[in-house]
């Protein structure tokens, strides 16, 4: 959102309800010449988005800043960022709402919990497309094949 709605957050509610009314429209009876970025999200089922409620309207401080519980995170993301021994993540403290580090890999991957049961007889994982996002409770292993799982 911070890069594709005004920097003064005055068009933030319009964007989010359409990407809310995307997020509720299954791909097939989308419009078929919507932006590539929103016919990227997934269809979100069970009519989570079917009640349209009206957006406040925002500018540059309501947009992040005076939303106590968002204000305290970002403000923590800043704090966290300049204590860092790495400067690539210092210069990141200017712009705490945007993610410093993207990680999701492009390419079909292979998924390995973190943590397993030491009574499994087997060890999970599974194979996914790029449009499922990796939790933090599991590795990533990029472009793997089950040649990686023998070596």
């Amino acid at each position: 959102m911070e890069n594709r709605t005004a920097s003064d957050g005055s068009d933030l509610g319009e964007k989010l309800a359409r990407l809310f009314e995307v997020l509720n429209t299954p791909p097939d009876k989308r419009q078929k010449n919507l932006d590539e970025t929103l016919a990227a999200f997934p269809y979100v089922n069970g009519e989570l988005f079917n009640e349209h409620l009206g957006f406040a309207d925002f500018n540059r401080d309501m947009r992040i800043r005076n939303i106590p519980g968002i204000k305290k995170r970002v403000d923590a993301v800043r704090d966290f960022r300049l204590a860092s021994k790495k400067e690539p993540t210092r210069k990141m403290a200017d712009r705490p709402s945007v993610f410093a580090e993207i990680r999701q890999p492009k390419k079909r991957f292979m998924v390995v919990p973190q943590h397993t049961s030491e009574t499994r007889k087997y060890v999970p994982f599974g194979y996914f497309d790029p449009k499922n996002i990796v939790h933090n409770s599991c590795s990533a292993i990029p472009n793997a094949t089950f040649f990686h799982l023998a070596e």
